[in-house]
């Protein structure tokens, strides 16, 4: 019975390990200039043609700042930074997350980059969730 338990608790471990490298959700920054601003790569699974990104809120760096901010822009890359799908626009009102359809030729990829901007050239925060499938 110990046995059966142990080996219960290591597979829950291991599926739990496996949902945690496939996807996030992180408070980012946003920098200025609408520039890049990179997460870390995330491992997927390859049995899906595209991956996810939502926003849940996006408000000034700055403290006191007018929060006028709605929207960020999301791609993904591989670790080499090649572009694999297109832009997506994300907006903090939307109630599920978008899916970004993985260019032909890189549906095997391993691991994924999500790269993030903000859409003024104010510097933002961000809380967004990404799950490479």
């Amino acid at each position: 019975m110990k046995k059966r338990f142990l080996a219960t608790l290591l597979c829950l471990c291991c599926a739990f390990a496996l949902c945690a490298t496939a996807s996030a959700r992180d408070r980012i920054y946003l920098s200025v200039n609408q520039y890049w601003m990179a997460q870390p790569a995330v491992t997927r699974s390859g049995a899906y043609s595209h991956v996810e990104a939502q926003c849940f809120a996006v408000y000034p760096a700055v403290a006191g700042g007018a929060d006028n901010l709605r929207y960020i822009q999301v791609h993904a890359t591989t670790e080499g930074g090649t572009n694999i799908t297109g832009i997506t626009t994300l907006d903090e009102r939307a109630s599920a997350p978008s899916s970004l359809t993985l260019k032909d030729g890189y549906l095997n990829e391993s691991t994924v980059v999500f790269e993030f901007r903000g859409g003024t050239s104010a510097a933002a925060y961000a809380d967004v969730a990404y799950d490479a499938k």
